[in-house]
Formats: C-alpha cells, sequence, structure tokens
C-alpha cells in the first residue's frame, strides 16, 4: 500500500485563542481525512513587523499606557486545555525558529499548505506564512489566509506581499475583499473557499465538543464572546437577558471579565468553547468565530462590528465576507440599536445551510485539487544533494572542504561576506551542505549548558583594552603558553574591515590584535582553510561569532580532529553591512580628517565599560562619541541592516562551542566601571578551563545561576527590518549623509528608548 503524502502546514496554532485551534484542527482534520498525512510546522515566530515606524513620542505613550489597560486572562489549567486539545487533534513537528530549519523540510515533505486565520494581515506581516522557505511553487497551496484589511497603506510591506503572492499556483482566500485586492496587487485570481472552520458541519464538531462542559450550566444561557470592548456591548446584552429571560455567561478573555460576576464558572478551552455555543440560546459575540460557530450550529446569534469603519487596523471584512456569502447580513447590528431585540431570537438558517453546504463543497474540492497537483509536482531539488541558500553568514566553511575548489566567499552587493559558486565546475557532491553551519543544525541548546561564570582579569592591563572582564585574552594567552594555535578577529585598517588571522606559539606579543570588540563581519574564509593542516598537528583555540564557531565545529568533526580543539563563541547580535562602516568611516574622514586607513576602538573604556564610546583615529586627529550619539551605533543597535542570516540565526540559543563569552550586563555589576565577562560553559572541556583559570588565580571567577544567561543577555533573533534593502541602497548613496539617514529610520527608536527610560524611571519611583 502506498505511503499517504506529506502535507506541511503552517498557520497560528500557538497563539491560545479559539479560533486559532480550531481553526488549525479543523484544516488539519479536513487534509487527513481527504487521505494525506499532516503535520502542522511548529513554528514560533520572535518578534513583530519592524517597517518604517512614523509614531510621534506622546502618541506611542498614550497608545502603551491604553494598551495596557487591560490583562489577558489565561490560567494554567485553560493553558492546559488548549494544549491537550492540540496534541490530541492534531500532529505537530518539533519547533523551528529560523528560515534556514524551515528550509531543510523541503526534501521532506510533499507539498505547503499556509492557511488559515490572520495570517497573511499587513499587521503582523511575516513572510514565513508566504511559504518563503519552499523552493518549488508548484508545492505552495494556500488555503483561506486572511489580510483582513481592504487596503494595505504600508508601501514596503505592500511589495513584498505581491512578490510572495505571485508565487502561488493554488491561491484561495478567506474573504471576497482579500481576492479582491489580491487580483488590485498581482493580477492574479484568488478563489474564496470557507474558514477551516466551516468546512466540518455540526456532527463532525460534536466530535471535537467536550460532553461534561454544559452540565455545569443548570438550563438555557445566553453566550456572550468579545475580543474588542466588552463593555460597552454589555448594555445590549443585558436588555436581551432582561427581556428574554435568560441569564447570560461570558467567556473570560480579560482578567476584567473574569472577575465580573458574569463569566461561565468553569475554565474554557477549545471543546468547551464549542460545546458552550452548540448549547446556547443565543449567542453575542463580535468574534469571527464565534460567528462561524453559531452558523455551523443554527444558533441565533448578533455579531457586532469590533473595529471602526475608518480604523487603520479595520479587520471587519472577514465578518462582512461571510455574512454576505451566507444572506446573514441583518445579523450585524449596532450595539446601542436595542429596539425589537427579541425578534433577533427568531433566524431562519434555511437559506444560509443551503449556501454554506454549497460552498463547503466548492472549498472542499478546491482543497482536494490543489493537494492532488501539488504532491505530483517534482522536487527539482532531489537532483542536487545541497542548494546553498541566502542564509549564508560568509564563514568560508564551504569554500574548504569544496573538492572542485567552486566556492569562493566575496563581498555580494548588500555590502556582506557571501558565498559565490562557479556552477560549471560544481559536480554537486553535497560537501558543502555537511559543514553548513546553517542546515542540520545539531548544536546543544544553551538551557542545557553545564554552568555560568562572571569572570573578571586580575590584569589591570587587559582589562583597560578588552570589551568587558578580559576573559578571552586570558583564555588565549593560557593556551596559546600550553603549545595552542590560537585563530581570532583582528581589524585590518589596510581593508577597513574585521579579519580572522593565526596567531602561533612564541607570538604573545600579537595577542592584543585580538582584543577588543568588532562590531562588523570578519573575513574569515582565508583563516577556515588552514584549520584542518594546523589541527592536524597541535591543538587550537578558534574565537570567533557562533556561526563561525559552529562551521569550525562542523568542519573539524568531519575529519574527526573535534578534540584538537577548544571553540569560544561570542555573545552576538548580528552584523551590519559594510556600506554603513564604509559610509560611516568616509564620512568622518571628510569631517574629521581621521584618514582611509585609521585606527579604530569600537568600544573604547576610557570612562567605563558601560559608557561605550566609539574611537576612530588617523592623521593625528580623533574622533570620539558615546554610542547613543554616534551614527553608526545608531544603526547598528537597532539591526535596520544586518546580515539576511542574522534575524533568522539559529544559535541565539544553541552554541557548537566549548565557550560562550560576553558582556556581563544587568544590575549584578551595575556599579563596576572596569568590565565584567560572562561565560557560559557548554561541555566539559569548557568548564574544565574556567576551573583552571580559577585554580591559577589569573581572573576572578564565581559562579553565577544559569538563568542569568536568559535575564540579561537577548537570546532572540531580532525581526528583519522589511525597510533593510531600502536603507542598504541609501547606505551605497554618496549623495545622502549618513546623519540624514539615522534620523530617517532611527527616530523611532530614539523616541522607544526615551519612553523605556521613564517607564523604568516610574518603576523605580513606584518601588519606593
Amino acid at each position: 500500500m502506498k505511503k499517504p503524502s506529506k502535507i506541511a502546514m503552517i498557520t497560528w496554532h500557538t497563539y491560545l485563542n479559539y479560533g486559532s485551534i480550531l481553526q488549525a484542527s479543523s484544516l488539519y482534520y479536513n487534509i487527513k481525512k481527504l487521505g494525506y498525512e499532516p503535520e502542522i510546522l511548529n513554528y514560533l515566530p520572535k518578534g513583530g513587523v519592524v517597517s518604517y515606524p512614523r509614531l510621534d513620542l506622546a502618541k506611542r505613550m498614550f497608545t502603551k499606557i491604553k494598551s495596557g489597560k487591560k490583562s489577558i486572562y489565561l490560567s494554567d489549567e485553560q493553558t492546559a486545555l488548549y494544549n491537550n486539545f492540540l496534541m490530541e487533534r492534531t500532529s505537530c513537528t518539533s519547533c523551528y525558529k529560523t528560515y534556514s530549519e524551515l528550509n531543510d523540510l523541503n526534501m521532506e515533505y510533499d507539498a505547503f499548505v499556509c492557511g488559515s486565520d490572520q495570517i497573511w494581515s499587513p499587521l503582523c506581516y511575516d513572510s514565513k506564512y508566504f511559504l518563503d522557505f519552499v523552493e518549488n511553487t508548484d508545492k505552495m497551496i494556500a488555503y483561506a489566509p486572511s489580510i483582513g484589511s481592504t487596503k494595505i497603506d504600508d508601501s514596503i510591506i505592500r511589495e513584498k506581499m505581491f512578490q510572495h503572492i505571485s508565487r502561488f499556483k493554488h491561491l484561495a482566500v478567506r474573504e471576497q475583499q482579500g481576492a479582491e485586492l489580491i487580483k488590485k496587487l498581482t493580477g492574479h485570481d484568488a478563489k474564496v473557499v470557507l474558514d477551516p472552520t466551516l468546512l466540518m458541519d455540526a456532527a463532525e464538531w460534536d466530535e471535537f465538543a467536550s460532553v461534561n462542559a454544559v452540565k455545569r450550566i443548570d438550563g438555557k444561557y445566553i453566550l456572550c464572546y468579545f475580543l474588542g470592548d466588552a463593555e460597552k456591548y454589555m448594555r445590549y446584552v443585558r436588555i436581551l437577558s432582561k427581556k428574554s429571560n435568560i441569564p447570560f455567561y461570558v467567556i473570560p478573555v480579560s482578567t476584567q471579565q473574569k472577575n465580573s460576576g458574569d463569566a461561565v464558572p468553569f475554565e474554557v478551552g477549545p471543546s468547551e468553547f464549542v460545546s458552550l455555543i452548540r448549547n446556547a440560546e443565543y449567542v453575542v459575540t463580535d468574534s469571527f468565530h464565534g460567528m462561524a460557530f453559531s452558523v455551523n450550529y443554527n444558533i441565533p446569534f448578533t455579531v457586532f462590528k469590533r473595529f471602526k469603519d475608518n480604523d487603520c487596523k479595520n479587520q471587519n471584512s472577514r465578518i462582512f465576507s461571510l455574512l454576505q456569502m451566507l444572506g446573514l447580513e441583518e445579523r450585524l447590528v449596532d450595539y446601542k440599536n436595542t429596539k425589537n431585540i427579541l425578534d433577533m431570537f427568531n433566524c431562519d438558517f434555511t437559506k444560509a445551510n443551503q449556501k454554506l453546504i454549497k460552498k463547503r463543497a466548492y472549498s472542499i474540492e478546491y482543497l482536494k485539487n490543489a493537494l492532488e497537483s501539488a504532491t505530483k509536482a517534482i522536487t527539482v531539488q532531489k537532483k542536487l544533494p545541497f542548494k546553498i541558500t541566502d542564509m549564508c553568514c560568509g564563514c568560508g566553511a564551504c569554500a574548504t572542504v569544496c573538492p572542485k575548489g567552486a566556492i569562493s566567499i566575496c563581498r555580494n552587493d548588500e555590502g556582506f561576506e557571501h558565498y559565490l559558486i562557479n556552477e560549471s565546475i560544481c559536480v554537486h557532491c553535497g560537501q558543502c551542505k555537511t559543514v553548513c553551519p546553517m542546515t542540520n543544525i545539531t548544536a546543544l541548546q544553551m538551557k542545557k549548558s553545564k554552568a555560568l561564570y562572571s569572570v573578571k582579569s586580575h590584569s589591570e592591563q587587559v582589562l583597560k583594552v578588552s570589551s568587558s572582564g578580559g576573559v578571552g585574552h586570558e583564555i588565549a594567552s593560557m593556551l596559546l603558553a600550553k603549545g595552542c594555535a590560537v585563530c581570532g578577529c583582528t581589524y585590518d585598517t589596510v581593508n577597513n574591515s574585521a579579519k580572522h588571522i593565526w596567531i602561533m606559539p612564541g607570538q604573545k606579543d600579537k595577542l592584543l590584535l585580538l582584543q577588543g570588540s568588532k562590531y562588523i563581519q570578519s573575513v574569515s574564509a582565508e583563516a577556515m582553510k588552514q584549520l584542518v593542516e594546523f589541527a592536524k598537528t597541535t591543538r587550537i583555540v578558534f574565537f570567533g561569532t557562533p556561526c563561525q564557531a559552529a562551521s569550525v565545529d562542523k568542519i573539524l568533526r568531519k575529519k574527526k580532529l573535534r578534540n584538537q580543539a577548544i571553540i569560544v563563541d561570542l555573545i552576538c547580535h548580528g552584523v551590519p553591512s559594510y556600506y554603513l562602516w564604509d559610509k560611516y568611516l568616509s564620512e568622518l574622514d571628510k569631517k574629521y580628517g581621521t584618514g582611509d586607513h585609521p585606527i579604530v576602538l569600537f568600544r573604547s573604556k576610557e570612562r567605563e565599560w558601560r559608557r561605550r564610546r566609539l574611537m576612530v583615529a588617523g592623521n593625528g586627529r580623533v574622533y570620539k562619541k558615546e554610542e547613543h550619539k554616534d551614527d553608526f551605533y545608531g544603526f547598528f543597535r537597532r539591526g535596520l541592516c544586518y546580515m539576511r542570516a542574522c534575524s533568522d540565526c539559529p544559535y541565539r540559543e544553541r552554541s557548537a562551542a566549548d565557550l560562550r563569552i560576553g558582556d556581563y550586563w544587568g544590575d549584578k555589576f551595575v556599579h563596576d566601571k572596569r568590565g565584567v565577562s560572562m561565560v557560559i560553559a557548554n561541555t566539559s572541556q569548557g568548564d574544565d578551563l574556567i576551573n583552571t583559570m580559577k585554580i591559577r588565580n589569573t581572573c576572578e571567577v564565581y559562579q553565577q545561576d544559569l538563568i542569568e544567561y536568559w535575564s540579561v543577555q537577548f537570546p532572540y533573533n531580532l525581526p528583519r527590518p522589511l525597510i533593510r534593502e531600502q536603507l542598504i541602497a541609501e547606505l551605497k548613496n554618496d549623495d545622502v549623509d549618513l546623519h540624514t539617514l539615522r534620523k530617517k529610520y532611527c527616530t523611532y527608536y530614539d523616541q522607544m528608548e526615551k519612553i523605556s527610560k521613564v517607564i523604568r524611571f516610574v518603576k523605580k519611583i513606584v518601588k519606593r
């Protein structure tokens, strides 16, 4: 018997609200019903959309205060109900957070389905939900994603969505307004299909409903479910309840609703939600899915517009579309209109049911045909053992192991070190795949690390030159003295770039070149080519970013030389385009006369390690400026023009190194002015090394709680700004100065920083 084709679904399934969970489980159910083997990709996005924010400080402060007025209600018991429902009704993959991890799935699944819910909303844009990681467009299916809006104001998001949607061969959305918008945007015709929750009839949903839930409610009841401002709807509900002589219950979504005395007298998970609607006499809601399940069970309902028509975040189209489709427009009412309120109990679903059955058959037929077509598509990639993606970090590992010398590393048109393949001599052997740090991630989860330490060198000279506590220098110095070869990053004044170099035993004086931070991408390909030869004859120590460290780990394991190395990676936030750095140095030279090849200190500690200053010196001139005032730092700190791989880095929470080192931020060492390093020991070898340093008394070493890494660092990817490509293009333009660009792109973040400072100050006062 032929094995069922594997189908990967990507949708909102981790957001703990009833609509998201129920639509995901319903689409899963229907794909399985058609004879396929579906799995929900457990994709967990971090952060939100970063487009081109234009919001003044006062308005932002007001919005933040206003949004914090109501707290979301979600108990531990309720969370368990959600998770248990998802486990029982679906099958989810392991967790994926990055493009690289998702891209690896191209060989694993026969087709990919995105939908439903508002995964295509411009307000929460994420390219993964447009299947940007799928290489064969014939295998892509859009089933009922919702755009939610009738227009897309943001020009950048609009262009991105145009590019993504144009790739789909099988395209169906949830709302007519969405189809019209896609037609206007791309020229393509999109079918309009039902939300997955409407693909199942009442009898099928009965299998999902809780048997015991409504037994705890005695008699008839009106059910209320409000995602918007419930307070303004309650007058309508109370009048309806009084005139009908039927009590009402509210499914709480906020703490205020839970404590109001009107809440359902038990915790409500997805099964309970279905059961409560099924057994209600009447439903009052502003929720699309509250309305959808009322339709499924033919329960009379009133639905309110949650958004004003002129609201830029208006998401009413999904409600309008369904009501128009079923001929139930009269169920949409103004919450202020209580005239003839009892007449709303009379709802003839006969025509609506006929239309629903017809549309259900149409939607299932679309899904069936799309799956049949997509699963028959040939996977082109199967012809090739491996394809390097745009998530390349420029480490040079692929060039190191390529047996034909077909791969080189050079500066690309975005200003980053990047792979280049000579297709004429490439034999598609797949050797590059085995060492690429951005695929087949096997590195250790940082939560499983051995220990965390605070480390501070006893040498004042070391502390003066180092970025923080000098642990990197002390490790290199100790191991160099033991005969190890050391590879680390220096600043190359000739090429105005960071560069990895090797330092051999007897060259201790050169270790000074490796001290201090370099907040630009290191050119490491040449040093990487020497890695194996050195490791064959001597023990080595490698310092680099987590992706570079992972490539070293993979190369040495491939050559069975991993025990010859101690690998140290650095807490890394990402690297900006060299177009930023080149423009910065050029303008400093024009303004201050610092020359074409100045000496650079990215983290001068003239004052103290927390008051960071960038120093550029040349031609007898010196430029110094604190981080928050400097134009380079203005962009670097925001991650606005980082390498593509940085926003999808798999190593924020993982490490292939023996040790991870960085600044020990947080309140614990807030009064220390010379610097303290944080060190995480991931392996026994790394842990032994730190304890050896402690015994030798070269450093002040104290073990700390491992949780400190997660609390004082930022171990999550910054979302890739949608303005990234636009900014890089402007950085290339010599006619626009950097300070002007900073005002254009960074003002919002500067304002947000001011808000954060105010909030922290207020919190301190309140605590007192």
